[in-house]
């Protein structure tokens, strides 16, 4: 008898205790409309000493099966999840991205010191998904933009 995939919600940055900023509102309110439309949904966070992520529920690892899906909503660094290129280099499980915006790039003197210095590394790591979905067309232009410029496809 065949299972259904696993969806598995990266909730490391949008948790109960952080800040309600823009991107912690988008992934609150998609993992609230997931959570209704998929029976097997599962919150997850990164731990970055075992780099793999934890089940929100129970604390234990989660199932790499080729069947199952991460989605991240997050925007991150190699320094703040230390291990994640090579996790996502061996894991056999889809890897999705929600690729919000270039800001800190494009507007710097705008944007957190910290989200400008991680944002280029950001954007590259964005290419070791299986997908990337982007908020907008813009936003995806952004992305292709930043990937050819950088020689990413």
């Amino acid at each position: 008898m065949s299972r259904s995939p696993i969806l598995y919600f990266d909730c490391t940055n949008s948790g109960p205790k952080r800040p309600s900023s823009g991107l912690v509102r988008v992934a609150r309110s998609l993992a609230s409309a997931l959570k209704k439309q998929y029976k097997d949904f599962q919150g997850v966070v990164w731990d970055k000493r075992k780099s793999l992520y934890l089940s929100i529920d129970d604390g234990q690892p989660i199932s790499e099966d080729e069947l199952n899906v991460l989605l991240t909503t997050d925007v991150f660094s190699e320094k703040e999840r230390s291990g994640y290129e090579f996790w996502l280099s061996q894991t056999p499980m889809k890897t999705v991205a929600l690729f919000h915006d270039a800001i800190p790039i494009k507007f710097p003197e705008f944007t957190w010191p910290r989200s400008v210095e991680r944002h280029p590394r950001y954007m590259k790591m964005l290419a070791s998904f299986s997908q990337v979905l982007a908020v907008s067309k813009h936003s995806a232009g952004e992305l292709s933009a930043y990937w050819k410029w950088v020689g990413l496809e």
